[in-house]
């Protein structure tokens, strides 16, 4: 039998996660994060991956584990970094350029999830030629900077739009994909440090 709360879960829709700290809980970062990426993958008809808190598949220190072949998300909520409200060197936040927050940690899981039902996008030629730099870092392998775009594509689309373009466009039109919103960049990050901002608009020159 279903519980209820699960029941109403999956009929709820989901919202653009516009993290303020006045108002979130960690719960509430987590329940948004889960409608947001689930909602992404009803919108295009991909299949949803199953999305547990089971610990027994990580490693000691490890935020999340995908399953490939079972096409489960294993998150350790407790090694998700928490929003952070001062920039710095390992700056995190809810829909920013890193991000190891909850809603990060799903959306770059959800990316792999989606390498693995669209047969493998980020070995193909189309994206392998895109000249644009990594997310993360340089000489960054095509696996990991595809997971860490798609992260951005479904938490904050108009982050990749405006700061990856080709990224963007491959997502849109080669693979056909649409996000759940399209807000601005800066609207999803309007709760974050002024610097973290300034740093967002450096990288775009990059």
């Amino acid at each position: 039998m279903v519980r209820k709360d699960i029941m109403n879960f999956y009929f709820q829709k989901a919202e653009p996660v516009i993290y303020d700290p006045e108002t979130y809980t960690k719960e509430k970062l987590y329940k948004s994060s889960l409608l947001l990426c689930r909602e992404f993958f009803i919108k295009n008809n991909l299949s949803v991956p199953e999305i547990t808190e089971k610990q027994n598949q990580f490693k000691p220190n490890s935020t999340a584990y995908y399953d490939k072949y079972k096409q489960v998300i294993h998150i350790n909520l407790n090694k998700c970094k928490k929003p952070e409200f001062e920039f710095s060197q390992n700056y995190n936040f809810p829909g920013w350029r890193f991000d190891s927050t909850i809603l990060g940690v799903l959306g770059k899981q959800s990316g792999f999830h989606l390498e693995n039902i669209l047969n493998e996008p980020s070995q193909g030629r189309i994206w392998t030629s895109i000249n644009e730099s990594p997310i993360f870092k340089k000489n960054d392998y095509c696996l990991n900077d595809f997971s860490e775009c798609a992260r951005i594509f479904i938490t904050n689309p108009g982050l990749l739009r405006r700061g990856r373009p080709q990224k963007w466009l491959f997502f849109t039109k080669y693979l056909n994909l649409r996000p759940v919103f399209d807000l601005n960049w800066d609207i999803i990050l309007q709760y974050s440090d002024y610097n973290s901002i300034e740093s967002v608009k450096r990288w775009f020159l990059t």
